[in-house]
C-alpha cells in the first residue's frame, strides 16, 4: 500500500469509484463508436451503456442532494 494512502478514510477510496462511473460512460461510448453495427458485441455494449449510463445519472443526482458515497454505493449492491 502506498504510505501516502495509508490513513485515508473509505470516503476517499468511495470517491475513486464515483470518479470512474462516467469514465466507464467514456470508454463504452468510444467503443461503440469503433465497433460496426454488424458486431455481435453491438447490442452488448448498448445494452451496458444504458446501464451504466443509469448508473453515473444515479450518482450523480445523490451527489447533488449531497448523500453520503457510502449511501450510494449500498444502493447497488
Amino acid at each position: 500500500m502506498n504510505p501516502k494512502s495509508k490513513n485515508l478514510k473509505l470516503k476517499h477510496y468511495l470517491l475513486k469509484v464515483v470518479q470512474r462511473v462516467p469514465q466507464y460512460c467514456l470508454y463504452l461510448t468510444d467503443y461503440l463508436n469503433n465497433l460496426s453495427p454488424d458486431s455481435t458485441e453491438y447490442e452488448d455494449t448498448q445494452a451496458a451503456l444504458v446501464i451504466v449510463g443509469g448508473v453515473a445519472d444515479h450518482v450523480n443526482v445523490s451527489v447533488k442532494q449531497g448523500v453520503s458515497l457510502t449511501a450510494s454505493c449500498y444502493a447497488f449492491s
